[in-house]
């Protein structure tokens, strides 16, 4: 199914989009369950906010990136897109990968 004629599916008839059930529509349409639609919804909203700031930033300022995607995975868990505990492992992921900068920025770099 091309990706416009997917689209076309998702908008009703008074060419509405209803946002808080977008991940439904989507997962219905798709033929794949809810718990799928939203993670495929959100990463299409994270994907749209971050991904144009790696190319601005051309990949030298990662933590603008971080806080952008942080940002946006909040917005999704707000529209109840995401799960927070999916939040809360990237988190968990992110700070364990900066635990090395971190300590030798703390400790003097030695």
């Amino acid at each position: 199914m091309p990706i416009t004629e997917l689209l076309l599916h998702l908008i009703s008839d008074d060419r509405t989009i209803n946002v808080m059930d977008f991940p439904q529509q989507l997962a219905d349409t798709l033929g794949m369950p809810l718990f799928a639609g939203q993670i495929l919804a959100s990463l299409l909203l994270i994907l749209g906010f971050t991904l144009p700031l790696v190319f601005i930033t051309k990949g030298k300022n990662m933590i603008i990136t971080l806080i952008m995607g942080f940002s946006t995975m909040c917005l999704c868990v707000a529209l109840a897109w995401l799960p927070i505990w999916v939040l809360l492992m990237v988190a968990l992921i992110a700070a364990l990968m900066m635990a090395g900068q971190m300590r030798n920025w703390l400790g003097g770099g030695g």
